[in-house]
């Protein structure tokens, strides 16, 4: 069975936040930036790959994570 949860950018705080698939539990995803993200607005999860994009509306940048596959060690 895949594991399946929400992925949303709080851009208000520069964080992204990982919920549940009901809902009832979140997490800011632990990331490893030399900068602090700049309000992220997009999300893309390349599955296959395990990547995580996410674009800035101020800072300009598409920045990428690696190793997105196993999302359930958030919960």
């Amino acid at each position: 069975m895949m594991f399946r949860c929400v992925l949303v950018t709080d851009c208000l705080n520069n964080t992204l936040v990982a919920l549940d698939c009901t809902l009832t539990k979140a997490r800011v995803l632990p990331l490893s930036l030399d900068e602090p993200m700049n309000d992220p607005c997009r999300l893309y999860l390349d599955e296959h790959a395990g990547r995580l994009f996410v674009a800035e509306g101020n800072g300009g940048r598409v920045l990428v994570f690696g190793n997105f596959r196993n999302l359930r060690t958030l919960f």
